[in-house]
Order: structure tokens, then C-alpha cells, then sequence
């Protein structure tokens, strides 16, 4: 996580792999909207937000256990076992910031 998000002038595309994830999806998304943006980067920004976007809703993403952002990690069928219809609403709701420190706070409590 990062309780600090340093404001920034460079583009969303700039700067290093550990920056803010939250911070990289709030530019990728105004730069995504902003008017004066060419039709080429707007759709590059698209694809980074909904990339963020799905890499916050897995914890395994959120966090730094050494192990390929989770990819080493197998647990997708055992997840998918407990996935019930009534809990979707409740995904569906939420923060950028919300889901990130969900995520992170999963990470280290279970894995």
C-alpha cells in the first residue's frame, strides 16, 4: 500500500514499478478523460486502468511475497469453491483505494 501518494507531473506511463498503484489508476484515468489527449494514448490509458483495476481485486497482486505477484501461488480452484451469487453485489462497490488496501490487507492475513 501507500499512505503517501506524491503528486506528480510525468505521465502515468513514467516512473518506476513500485509506484502507487492508486495513484497510477487516479492518471491513467484523467488522462484517459482529458479532452486533449490523442485517440492512441487514450486507449493505452484504458487498457492500464482496467489492468489496475483487476490487479487490485487480487491479492495476491497487492502485496510483495517474492513470488511473481502470486502467479507461483496455486490457489484459484480452492478461491472459486467458495465464490457464492449473494456475495457479488458487495464486489461491485468501492474505492480504487478501497479495494487496493482490501486486497493487501488479504495478502498478509492469508498468505
Amino acid at each position: 500500500m501507500c499512505p503517501e501518494r506524491p503528486h506528480s507531473d510525468a505521465p502515468a506511463i513514467a516512473g518506476p514499478a513500485t509506484a502507487c498503484i492508486v495513484a497510477k489508476l487516479e492518471k491513467f484515468s484523467c488522462g484517459r478523460a482529458a479532452p486533449a489527449t490523442r485517440p492512441q494514448a487514450r486507449l493505452l490509458a484504458l487498457k492500464f486502468v482496467l489492468h489496475i483495476v483487476c490487479d487490485l481485486h487480487q491479492p495476491l497482486h497487492a502485496s510483495d511475497n517474492h513470488d511473481r505477484d502470486g502467479n507461483c501461488v496455486a490457489l484459484a480452484k480452492q478461491l472459486s469453491k467458495r465464490i457464492t451469487r449473494q456475495e457479488m453485489p458487495a464486489w461491485s462497490t468501492g474505492t480504487p483505494e478501497h479495494w487496493a488496501s482490501e486486497s493487501f490487507g488479504l495478502a498478509k492475513q492469508v498468505v
